[in-house]
Order: structure tokens, then C-alpha cells, then sequence
């Protein structure tokens, strides 16, 4: 005998967010939350070389954070042709203590579940795009 066919998801949101060209979406917002993260995660912790070195660690991160931001804005551009998640975005990464925040993968959630409400009109979202 077959096996029986998967269950389909029963909410167009939820068929939506499991279509191919979605998830590749959610993919890339991953990428970019983890680039993104990657000068908070990156702590050297090395007594030996004092803390001149972990200052200059420090500022590195800094100039890494204020360098990437334009391209992470850009990339939320492209992906969701959204000035306003665009702004968030390079927000998130020029703020301090901001880098843990998944900015982009949160955006994925809102567009997902609520580009056809007023929040997501006012976001930017189009609907008629998702």
C-alpha cells in the first residue's frame, strides 16, 4: 500500500510560509541575522595580551558593525522592498547592544503573518508581493 500523503497546512499563512520561494526567504534572513551577530559572538578573551588588545577587539567590532549595516539595509531592501524594515535594519546594526536582535527574521515573521493587516501597510509590506 502507499503511504498516506502529508497532511496539508490548513491556513493560507501557514501555506505560505512553507512555500519554496518563502523559506529560501527565511534562509537568507538567517544569513544575515547570523552576519549580522557575528561581532557579538566574536569575544577574545586572552589575558596575555592585556587589554589593549581587547579594546582594539572592541573597536574593530564597532567599525565591523557601522560597515555592515548599509549592506544588511540594502539586503532588507531587496528582500522586502520596505523602507521602514530597511531603517530597522541598519538601526539594529549602527545601536549598541543591538546585534542579538534577528531583525531581518523578524521581519520574515511579520510579512508572513501580517502583511495584509494595517501593521504590515504600515511596515511597508505589499501584500499582493507575499
Amino acid at each position: 500500500a502507499a503511504p498516506a500523503p502529508l497532511p496539508q497546512p490548513r491556513s493560507s499563512r501557514c501555506r505560505r510560509a512553507f512555500a519554496a520561494h518563502r523559506l529560501a526567504k527565511l534562509l537568507a534572513c538567517t544569513g544575515l541575522d547570523i552576519c549580522g551577530s557575528a561581532t557579538y559572538l566574536v569575544h577574545v578573551d586572552e589575558p596575555k595580551l592585556g587589554s589593549q588588545h581587547d579594546e582594539a577587539v572592541a573597536a574593530a567590532n564597532k567599525v565591523i558593525d557601522v560597515a555592515y549595516a548599509p549592506v544588511q539595509a540594502v539586503a532588507l531592501k531587496l528582500l522586502f522592498k520596505s523602507n521602514c524594515v530597511a531603517a530597522l535594519g541598519f538601526a539594529e546594526e549602527v545601536l549598541p547592544f543591538t546585534d542579538v536582535i534577528p531583525s531581518a527574521t523578524l521581519a520574515w515573521i511579520a510579512e508572513t503573518l501580517w502583511a495584509e493587516t494595517s501593521f504590515g501597510r504600515f511596515i511597508g509590506f505589499r501584500p499582493w508581493d507575499v
